[in-house]
């Protein structure tokens, strides 16, 4: 009996001392990554307004997963030789936790670059985002979905997931390009530009709108701080004959005065008001409507929405494809070219002739042929699904909404620069 004791006891010795092995290796290269932590500073920062100024992170002790020390800068990119994985116990979630105490304290954010920066990894990682977006402070969180507008936020706050490497990725970017104003004087302007330019960003398609609103010089100013992607398209139609200038523009700092920039504040809101806290909730019940309707005809689907208030976010999510149906011929025939016959034939599936007749009318002869058969194939393979019908007809009825947006967003822009022009001339 005293050896096998003995022997458990020489068990017990080495156990421990592989245990401390391990544990003093992973501590050591805990140790390095944390020292080479550096957020922002990088040659890869950049920024508008007053200048971008981050500095080093203080984690917790026992607090850190996959971080970067990236001697280029890199913009905030993570770099593949600092990326380190570490054991379960340490929780990526308390990293992102103490990044986020930096984010919260700048007044400056959310700007234009972090709001265009987490739309951009809504639209491919809406749950990451979505697990991101729940570790902020309420009051934040609130604060950065007021200036959404898309329905990418919506669906990640609505059924957000765990915080993983790209929740940690995206929120490291944040951290780096967070802004700060060094002249003291000029800060509640750089503030209130800021603003305006996230403002004008959620304008979405209603930009051009609000730009023949007001004189082309300022229109021309605010153009020339925004990001050439969104700049040089918007110029094209708000400033024709003249948009290259956007191009050229050297400014360095705004010009306008604080009492211009909280007008136009107020003239973008009146346009797009800041999305309510509420319509989150709301957005849960009626994609449970949604789903409901994808099986549903179009008769069922006409009296579902009637009986929906005006301002229920299931129009912004589901379009109604009944509306498309009922457009007059005037309306419907520049729409119609827009989709494949094939698409059409999918989404007519089970509607009675007399209903889509409209539709019918905008076809030449041979489209007609073409659309007949395909409805006879469809209907003789019996391969088409319910769910096939209803998606095909929530994609034609999105594409309608935005094909009637623009053209009352192109009238409203000619009304408005016609009243500008006759402004001046008196």
């Amino acid at each position: 009996m005293m050896w096998i004791l003995g022997l458990g006891v020489v068990m017990l010795v080495l156990l421990g001392l592989v245990y401390f092995l391990v544990s003093s290796v992973a501590i050591t290269r805990i140790s390095r990554a944390i020292k080479s932590i550096k957020i922002g500073g990088g040659e890869g920062s950049s920024g508008g307004g007053g200048g971008i100024s981050t500095g080093p992170i203080a984690l917790p002790n026992a607090a850190t997963a996959m971080v970067a020390s990236d001697a280029k800068g890199g913009g905030g990119q993570l770099s593949s030789g600092a990326q380190i994985q570490l054991n379960d116990s340490i929780k990526m979630t308390e990293v992102v936790q103490w990044l986020i105490k930096n984010i919260e304290t700048n007044t400056f954010f959310p700007s234009l670059e972090d709001m265009m920066l987490i739309e951009s990894y809504l639209v491919t990682s809406p749950k990451s985002v979505g697990g991101l977006l729940s570790e902020f402070p309420e009051t934040l969180r609130k604060k950065i979905f007021s200036l959404s507008y898309s329905d990418h936020w919506l669906k990640a706050l609505s059924s957000p997931g765990e915080v993983d490497h790209v929740s940690f990725e995206l929120v490291n970017k944040l951290v780096k390009g967070l802004k700060t104003e060094i002249d003291v004087a000029t800060h509640l302007q750089s503030m209130m530009w800021e603003d305006l330019m996230v403002y004008c960003w959620r304008l979405n398609d209603k930009l051009p709108v609000f730009l023949k609103m007001i004189p082309n010089a300022d229109a021309l100013e605010i153009l020339s701080f925004l990001p050439r992607s969104l700049s040089i398209k918007v110029a094209r139609e708000v400033l024709p004959g003249a948009w290259a200038v956007v191009l050229k523009a050297n400014l360095t700092k705004p010009t306008l005065t604080m009492e211009t920039i909280q007008q136009y504040k107020q003239q973008c809101l009146e346009l797009s008001p800041l999305r309510p806290t509420d319509s989150l909730a709301a957005y849960k019940r009626d994609v449970e409507l949604s789903n409901y309707l994808l099986t549903y005809d179009n008769i069922v689907e006409k009296e579902i929405y009637g009986a929906l208030a005006t301002d229920s976010v299931l129009f912004t999510i589901r379009p109604p494809f009944y509306k498309v149906l009922d457009a007059p011929y005037e309306k419907i025939v520049e729409f119609v070219p827009q989709i494949g016959l094939e698409d059409w034939a999918v989404a007519m599936m089970n509607v009675l002739k007399a209903q889509r007749s409209t539709i019918e009318r905008c076809f030449t002869d041979r489209q007609k042929f073409q659309f007949i058969e395909f409805l006879k194939r469809f209907d003789k393979s019996g391969q088409l699904k319910p769910t096939h019908i209803g998606n095909a007809r929530e994609n034609i009825a999105r594409a309608f909404r935005d094909f009637e947006r623009s053209k009352l967003n192109a009238e409203m822009a000619k009304f408005y620069s016609q009243d500008t022009e006759e402004t001046k001339a008196a």
